[in-house]
């Protein structure tokens, strides 16, 4: 009877470990499919020039402060009015860009929690039903995270084109008050 017991329970171990290794090796290759979302995000990540966009930023607050300082009525001709406009709007576009500036602690945040993932996994040390759990979030947050960044890389070449766009203009305005300043 005990040798029987025994048997049974070797069996049963061999055949919960032989699932569980089965099971692991599933769940590895769905946490492979995770990494290569992280890998994408970290080449967008790259692809981020936050000191142009610094240098933007100052040069709009400099040049909108000396419209403040030089201009005492908004402009007349209409190309140069549109233009201003839109120029002060710049300059908040570049604030809202700097408030997401937190997306690289998030990528970290997503590596450490995958790389946690992983080691549970091969150390079986959660459930199956765990895994899935885990692995829904972490799917929903690093797929989140790719159009966080997505969007972000969207935001950042608006600011660097409207501003290569009116940058002409507002230097033209710029130095037409200075010249009008000179001239009094």
């Amino acid at each position: 009877m005990k040798l029987k017991l025994f048997l049974v329970a070797i069996v049963s171990i061999f055949i919960s470990t032989s699932c569980n290794t089965v099971n692991n090796a599933e769940n590895v290759k769905k946490i492979d499919s995770l990494k290569v979302i992280i890998d994408k995000i970290d080449k967008l990540n790259s692809q981020l020039d936050e000191n142009t966009t610094t240098s933007i930023y100052d040069e709009v607050k400099n040049n909108l402060s000396f419209f403040v300082e030089h201009m005492k009525e908004l402009p007349q001709n209409q190309k140069h009015l549109k233009c201003f406009n839109n120029y002060t709007d710049l300059r908040r576009d570049c604030k809202n860009y700097f408030k997401n500036n937190n997306l690289p602690q998030e990528l970290e945040y997503s590596k450490r929690q995958l790389s946690d993932l992983e080691k549970d996994v091969t150390n079986n040390a959660i459930t199956n039903e765990q895994f899935l759990k885990y692995y829904t979030s972490e799917y929903e947050s690093n797929t989140g995270l790719l159009m966080k960044y997505r969007n972000h890389i969207e935001a950042q070449k608006r600011i660097i084109e409207n501003f290569n766009k009116y940058k002409p203009v507002i230097q033209e305005m710029k130095d037409s008050l200075l010249n009008m300043e000179a001239n009094k």
